[in-house]
């Protein structure tokens, strides 16, 4: 059975921060590049292209290699995407090279031959779920949605059928990306927008908080749940171990650390940083009602990252149901640089068959015991 997820886009959003996101988009992510003909918002919804012949299939290293030369690609998974510093090839060869569950899953599409586009879908732990972090497409092409759409198709499918119950992805806001994932079965569950400071500045002093352990998993989890909406809720259905912290301390791996403001022993603001070299994003979250907790703990983060030595940029995401956080933002030198869209993508179920084994017997049937009188009954009263 298939789960539809109602469209919900959190708090709505004025005409004016939409121009100011789409004007500021193409350059402050420098590492994030669109093409011109995907950043184009059609004036009215356009129906779905006619089917063409494109043949799907899951990319070699051969094809790999062919795939990111392609002009144009669209990274997806922002802000995480910018934290990868390793080049264009080492990520997918490395990992294909690597037969484990995690490593990419990359699909190509084909027309008379010649390669149209490709998808690539990461697998994401602990529950192994897909996220959809790139797509691209030949730069001649001026309708990417005919090849996108079949390739989408086929990720679902493909899938389905590794046991994977939920897609996700991540796609700007107004663009043809957007299209193609609903074009595909994907629903939009949040939007999100994604602040950036080269320079941040720490308002206050910071407040006393102490580092997450492993044993407040279940207690971030549960701050996580009554600080989202239900909508995003089931949409993500993240689990406790969402909040487990890598434990990767190389020195080109990432890095993870959080901290954690508590009231009366409970969770109240949640911040966590994931950095790699001088980059780093900031994912935070508070309990409503308990704003200026989390400016402060933010204020906190930003001396202790400030301390470890010089920052190159750190990028920090708010979705639209926790727009409060913009002010706080905006106070710190932080600026708005990019709109998202969340979308999810349910597979079918696989069906498990209960198949009833039947023996044979050359027995014949008794005849059926006749109805006794319990035995705990006394003599006088089996005679009455």
């Amino acid at each position: 059975m298939v789960k539809v997820v109602r469209d919900y886009t959190g708090v709505r959003r004025d005409g004016r921060r939409a121009l100011h996101v789409a004007e500021s988009a193409a350059s402050d992510l420098g590492s994030v590049p669109v093409p011109e003909q995907v950043l184009g918002a059609p004036s009215a919804p356009q129906a779905p292209p006619p089917a063409s012949a494109v043949d799907v299939s899951l990319a070699g290293p051969f094809d790999l290699m062919r795939a990111r030369r392609l002009d144009s690609i669209c990274w997806l998974n922002q802000p995480e995407h910018s934290l990868n510093r390793a080049p264009a090839l080492a990520s997918p060869l490395g990992a294909v090279a690597r037969w484990s569950d995690s490593r990419p899953v990359v699909l190509i599409g084909q027309e008379a031959s010649q390669l149209a586009g490709y998808a690539e879908f990461h697998p994401i732990l602990p529950d192994l779920r897909w996220q959809l972090v790139a797509l691209g497409a030949t730069a001649d092409r001026t309708d990417p949605l005919t090849v996108w759409i079949p390739i989408l198709e086929h990720g679902t499918r493909a899938a389905g059928e590794a046991g994977v119950k939920r897609l996700y992805a991540r796609a700007p806001d107004l663009t043809q990306i957007g299209d193609g994932l609903r074009a595909a079965g994907y629903s939009a569950y949040a939007n999100e927008v994604i602040f950036v400071a080269e320079n941040p500045v720490a308002r206050t002093a910071g407040i006393d908080v102490r580092e997450q352990e492993r044993a407040d998993t279940w207690a971030v989890h549960q701050l996580y749940n009554s600080s989202v909406p239900k909508e995003v809720l089931y949409a993500e259905a993240f689990t406790s171990h969402r909040w487990e912290l890598l434990n990767g301390r190389k020195l080109f791996s990432k890095t993870a650390r959080a901290w954690i403001t508590e009231k009366n022993q409970t969770p109240v603001a949640y911040a966590r940083c994931t950095s790699l070299q001088r980059r780093h994003v900031l994912d935070v979250m508070s309990d409503p009602g308990h704003l200026d907790e989390m400016a402060a703990l933010i204020d906190e983060v930003l001396l202790r990252i400030k301390r470890d030595g010089p920052l190159s940029k750190i990028y920090c995401t708010v979705r639209g149901y926790e727009m409060d956080l913009e002010r706080v933002l905006l106070e710190r030198n932080f600026r708005p640089c990019f709109s998202q869209d969340l979308f999810v993508r349910y597979t079918t179920a696989p069906l498990r068959v209960m198949t009833a084994e039947i023996v044979f017997s050359d027995a014949e049937a008794g005849e059926r015991a006749r109805r006794r009188v319990p035995v705990y009954l006394s003599s006088a009263e089996r005679n009455d």
